[in-house]
């Protein structure tokens, strides 16, 4: 799993969710590719990524509508083309941070 610039237009939620904080995944993926602060914004944080076999996801807070810190471990939905991609995903996800955890 690393950052990717693939075009990730036309993703969406398939139900996979993490729950990490943003400091935990800056870490483990670095900074993310979009973060806006706002109340008002359905994303707060996301990040664009590939799974090992090259599927294009992304990883993304979803109506928080508050301020949270970066330390609190939060909901993550992760969106991509298909199920199977955001399971591989969520698999892959869950094991980078069980590695730093």
């Amino acid at each position: 799993m690393h950052v990717s610039e693939k075009n990730v237009s036309g993703t969406h939620f398939h139900g996979d969710t993490i729950n990490a904080s943003v400091k935990e995944l800056t870490k483990i993926l670095g900074k993310p590719t979009y973060e806006d602060k706002s109340i008002v914004e359905k994303i707060n944080f996301e990040w664009v990524l590939e799974t090992s076999n090259g599927h294009p996801v992304t990883l993304y807070t979803w109506k928080e509508y508050r301020r949270f810190k970066k330390s609190e471990v939060v909901n993550l939905h992760i969106g991509g083309f298909s199920k199977s991609a955001t399971s591989i995903a969520k698999g892959e996800l869950e094991f980078l941070l069980n590695l730093k955890r």
